[in-house]
């Protein structure tokens, strides 16, 4: 489902310019810089790690270092940035809380998934 939301972006539909959009899990920002997307998505946040920063992916450390350095790269290219978390099963985004205060915007996506028997 987040490809589809990536793929929207890169169509233009408000202004009709197809414009790259990056699609990443890991380290990214210089060659996403290069590539001056129109936006930068990335899948997951649990998942990015930086080094020479202590502790884990999806650690409090880690994410709240991660966010902060991705949320410096979009303010200085002005390449917006969605972030992607995993939540868990009561709805909260799984890992540190910290990640809600540093965002601009947080949106919770569901999809349900219908079984049909015959």
């Amino acid at each position: 489902m987040n490809w589809k939301m990536a793929a929207l972006i890169a169509e233009g539909l408000k202004d009709g310019e197809a414009s790259p959009v990056v699609y990443v899990s890991g380290h990214i920002e210089e060659s996403s810089q290069y590539l001056s997307p129109r936006a930068l998505v990335v899948d997951s946040v649990q998942t990015v790690y930086l080094k020479g920063i202590m502790g884990s992916p999806g650690g409090i450390i880690q994410v709240k270092e991660c966010t902060s350095a991705l949320l410096r790269f979009a303010k200085t290219t002005n390449i917006p940035v969605l972030l992607i978390g995993h939540v868990t099963k009561s709805g909260d985004i799984a890992g540190p809380r910290v990640l809600e205060h540093i965002v601009d915007v947080v949106l919770y996506m569901e999809v349900r998934i219908l079984h049909l028997s015959f």
